[in-house]
């Protein structure tokens, strides 16, 4: 995931007015942080954010300029966060404050990734690993290269690594289908986990050049995935720039 710094730096289009007609969300409009993103406005708790995300904790430990208003403070001066849609937020608040409209939320599995999407964006650790959980199922359903380009689209390293291992302990060779699906990048990187199996294969094998798959199944690949996808004690792999968002 991106620092906080540049995290920060993606939360808010300064602005000190209000272009156009606000819409009051009808749930979440009931405390003292004004949101507009899109065309709707919402008034949620600050203490939440802060308390919740070390993106907001940290921008609104900045002072404010004496004589200014700091931004989602007033109705007028709303904070205006980019890289979220109005839906994907309600989806987030809905998480946050799943009993505030007066029903249960049941999310779906899209609605899970908006969660998980601005959980990554704006550093909500304890709501990433809310909806990881409630993604798993639906990820262990999906080909390895669903799964695979899903771990990447929200940086989660052991749906990664669970993905690569399939596709690594396959007898058949990696092909255009996987290219067209996980990129080049990412191929050519499953590419060499298998490559390295099938040495230490063939360095163990009685007869040289003989593989056993079923002995190629038996193998640890997990710490050979690691290295290869540049999972560390960061957290972070290596991201290829061809992945789609």
């Amino acid at each position: 995931m991106s620092s906080t710094q540049d995290q920060i730096a993606s939360v808010s289009e300064q602005t000190t007015t209000v272009i156009g007609e606000l819409k009051p969300h009808p749930d979440f409009f009931f405390d003292d942080l004004y949101v507009a993103i899109e065309e709707t406005l919402f008034k949620v708790s600050k203490r939440d954010f802060e308390n919740n995300s070390e993106v907001f904790k940290t921008m609104y430990s900045i002072p404010v300029p004496e004589g200014s208003n700091a931004d989602g403070s007033c109705r007028q001066n709303p904070l205006k966060l980019s890289g979220a849609t109005a839906d994907e937020f309600t989806q987030l608040l809905k998480v946050m404050y799943p009993s505030h409209h007066g029903k249960a939320s049941v999310l779906s599995a899209p609605q899970w990734q908006s969660v998980l999407k601005l959980a990554n964006l704006w550093d909500f650790q304890v709501t990433r690993r809310t909806a990881i959980t409630h993604l798993q199922p639906v990820v262990a359903e999906m080909t390895p290269q669903e799964a695979l380009v899903m771990a990447r689209r929200h940086d989660v390293d052991k749906w990664l690594v669970d993905a690569v291992e399939v596709m690594a302990k396959r007898a058949e060779p990696m092909g255009m289908d996987d290219v067209n699906v996980i990129g080049v990048e990412d191929a050519l990187r499953v590419a060499n986990v298998r490559e390295q199996a099938m040495n230490i294969l063939k360095s163990s094998s009685i007869v040289s050049g003989w593989v056993d798959w079923k002995e190629r199944s038996a193998l640890k690949f997990r710490p050979t995935i690691k290295a290869v996808f540049g999972i560390g004690g960061n957290g972070s792999s290596t991201s290829p720039s061809n992945v789609a968002e």
